[in-house]
């Protein structure tokens, strides 16, 4: 994880502006940064484009490091998802990109059918999508919480899985 880079390319134009199109942190999911305007009294602010492009950078800034460093703290071993299947994992599939360092994880949808299983994986900091998972944790309400790291959209091969 090479932290200059990827502050470099968080703080970009072309990402702050992904930002605010999408009205997410994480750009394609996680919560809306309304939220954060709201809950720090500044309605003014969002409502105004250049003030609300500041004051996310100014965010951002305030909360990367403290992402590289939780992520320093946590250096994880083993990464963890919490899925519903209707049969037992295989040892090598794409089981989504969403997983996180904390072993008691949740799924990301609840399912009516299926059984939950627990699936871990060896970290391997080349399955990770740095940018991402950055995006990911500047999520003003699920980030600190979920301890998540986003893999690139592959296979990965399970080192054990339990039903839940």
């Amino acid at each position: 994880m090479n932290q200059k880079f990827l502050k470099e390319t968080i703080l970009s134009d072309d990402i702050i502006n992904q930002i605010i199109s999408s009205e997410r942190w994480g750009i394609f999911h996680g919560s809306h940064i309304i939220e954060y305007f709201i809950d720090n009294d500044m309605e003014f602010e969002y409502a105004n484009s250049s003030l609300r492009k500041k004051i996310i950078k100014q965010y951002i800034l305030k909360k990367i490091n403290v992402i590289f460093n939780d992520i320093k703290e946590e250096n994880p071993k083993i990464l963890y998802r919490s899925v519903y299947l209707n049969d037992e994992p295989k040892n090598k599939a794409n089981f989504g990109i969403y997983w996180s360092s904390k072993p008691n994880t949740s799924p990301c949808i609840q399912y009516d059918s299926g059984i939950e299983y627990l699936l871990k994986i060896k970290f391997n900091n080349n399955d990770i999508n740095w940018i991402n998972t950055i995006l990911s944790r500047l999520d003003y309400i699920h980030g600190d919480r979920e301890k998540e790291y986003q893999l690139y959209d592959k296979e990965v091969s399970l080192i054990s899985f339990q039903k839940v």
